[in-house]
């Protein structure tokens, strides 16, 4: 039932960001045994994974979520996260962008996306990118820090 894996994965999610890594493993890898095709579980098990500092087994996790569904911009998204904590920032601005390809209204995207771009010294193009958060962004706080950015990188917004 496609019920339960969602529920899986939303009640692994709220665990996840109260710090229960543990119990939110049990929810992913719960998802993982019913259903080994969907990429729900291994996105979420990656995700805890990448938060509790095990890069290599969070790529593996995302790896597997890609192949299993190579339109889940959100996998690419955390893939990209994972190898920009580890210093692959190459790596990590072409998964960040394939999942601006894939979903190119989630603003959230460009914000990380931008973080890269200033991290190799593309200011231009962080610039571009911090602009369209500015712009089109709900969330108040991440505009005001897209405006820093801006500010800082030497751009006018």
């Amino acid at each position: 039932n496609p019920g339960f894996l969602d529920a899986y994965y939303h009640r692994g999610e709220i665990k996840s960001q109260n710090g229960d890594y543990d119990g939110a493993l049990v929810d992913f890898e719960a998802i993982i045994t019913l259903d080994p095709n969907s990429p729900l579980g291994y996105n979420g098990r990656g995700i805890v994974r990448g938060i509790t500092g095990d890069f290599e087994s969070a790529l593996q996790d995302f790896n597997l979520a890609i192949n299993l569904d190579p339109d889940f911009a959100k996998a690419y998204a955390n893939r990209g996260f994972i190898y920009d904590n580890m210093n692959n920032k190459d790596a990590a601005l072409a998964d960040i962008s394939k999942a601006i390809e894939l979903d190119p209204e989630y603003i959230n995207y460009y914000y990380y996306r931008a973080l890269v771009y200033a991290g190799l010294g593309k200011n231009e193009l962080a610039i571009a990118d911090f602009r369209k958060v500015l712009n089109k962004s709900d969330d108040e706080e991440q505009r005001t820090k897209a405006l820093e950015f801006i500010t800082a990188l030497g751009g006018v917004p």
